[in-house]
């Protein structure tokens, strides 16, 4: 199987109409879609991992076979976009598909919390955590039949 090159924006597009597809799916035939197989899949994130840090992108100082044998399978990302050059605010996007500072989350959340004082410049109104109104790729797949599960951090 070759490998497959989508950009940030084609892939949140493509999960979006691919989620919103499965509730649409549901909802029509829902007692035919519980005999169905689902397919499975698995976000993995890494945080301070450069492009070079992976065999399957040149790196000849690490040595990452299994992440190299599912770029070799599977899908591969190789346009992509960080919302924020820190986790917090990147993994909200992620998960809403938003960018971070429409969710009022530009800075980690410990920063967040306890906003810097004394500087020249006003720091921005943050959010620390995601708002609960805030629709996430999980609750989309969870209506969509699937189990979710996050793992770290």
């Amino acid at each position: 199987m070759g490998t497959l090159e989508y950009n940030r924006r084609d892939f949140l597009r493509a999960m979006s109409l691919g989620a919103a597809s499965l509730v649409v799916l549901k909802r029509l035939f829902a007692d035919d879609m519980s005999s169905a197989k689902k397919l499975n899949f698995a976000f993995i994130f890494a945080d301070d991992l450069g492009w070079t840090g992976l065999g399957c992108c040149g790196s000849d100082l690490y040595e990452t076979p299994n992440i190299d044998r599912l770029a070799r399978q599977d899908v591969r990302f190789t346009d992509v976009y960080a919302a924020s050059p820190v986790y917090t605010p990147t993994r909200a996007s992620i998960m809403t598909g938003k960018y971070s500072a429409w969710l009022y989350m530009t800075i980690w959340y410990e920063s967040s919390v306890n906003p810097p004082r004394g500087r020249r410049l006003i720091p921005p109104i943050t959010e620390g955590n995601l708002p609960h109104e805030q629709m996430t790729i999980a609750e989309v797949l969870k209506e969509a039949g699937y189990y979710t599960a996050h793992v770290g951090k």
